[in-house]
């Protein structure tokens, strides 16, 4: 699961991304951010089975975090706010 997320994290921009599901989209498409918010739920309950101040969790919690900004990104370059 972990290289799976660091894989689509170093995606570059100009290119296809590769969705949990094996298929490729265009990075800033309406399908790479609906594939980032499902990778967020399943992320979330996932974190959720751990106890706060494990490394676990804490681990959750930074891949979560690296996500959202990835989905701002992707968000703001699809439907820019004028």
């Amino acid at each position: 699961m972990l290289p799976e997320f660091v894989r689509m994290l170093v995606e570059r921009a100009d290119k296809d991304v590769e969705l949990f599901s094996g298929t490729s989209v265009p990075y800033y498409s309406d399908e790479h951010i609906d594939d980032l918010l499902r990778r967020l739920d399943e992320l979330d309950r996932w974190r959720k089975r751990y106890r706060r101040g494990t490394d676990a969790r804490a681990t959750c919690t930074r891949m979560i975090q690296r996500l959202r900004v990835e989905l701002r990104h992707v968000r703001s370059k699809l439907h820019p706010v004028e």
